[in-house]
């Protein structure tokens, strides 16, 4: 549809600036001009339906409708690329955003009061050996 649409426009221009050359224009389609031409109105059309599908999708996936439909619609937004370009710049347009889901800040509960703290024994020195010098300073025995 989108591809009618724009060679009828491009041929509509075309007259308009050479309305003198009506036939030769008609001769003329097998040219290398109106190769390109074609080409990059295919080219221009399946990008347009292509940004009409996935604005169909991801527009009805954020407003919940099921697959089915959103197969159905897409396939329309496919065939009338333009129509539903335009349908949807005025009408959908900052509507179809998913919901944003709020999010709820709780505080965390406050921590259970440490017990009071277990004072650590200090470390009592090791016993001195019997005998030696360090001992109760008598003289060892050999």
């Amino acid at each position: 549809m989108d591809l009618l649409v724009s060679a009828y426009l491009y041929k509509s221009l075309k007259k308009k600036e050479e309305p003198f050359e009506e036939a030769a224009a008609a001769a003329a389609d097998t040219s290398a001009g109106a190769t390109a031409t074609k080409a990059i109105s295919i080219v221009t059309s399946i990008f347009v339906s292509f940004a009409a599908v996935y604005l169909s999708w991801s527009c009805n996936t954020a407003a919940g409708v099921d697959t089915g439909l959103k197969i159905v619609f897409a396939f329309f937004a496919f065939l009338f690329g333009f129509a539903y370009l335009i349908f949807y710049l005025i009408f959908r347009a900052g509507r179809c955003t998913p919901p944003v889901p709020q999010v709820v800040y709780m505080q965390a509960p406050a921590p259970a009061p440490a017990a009071a703290p277990v004072a650590q024994a200090p470390i009592a020195p090791a016993p001195a050996q019997a005998g030696g010098r360090r001992g109760r300073g008598g003289r060892k025995c050999r």
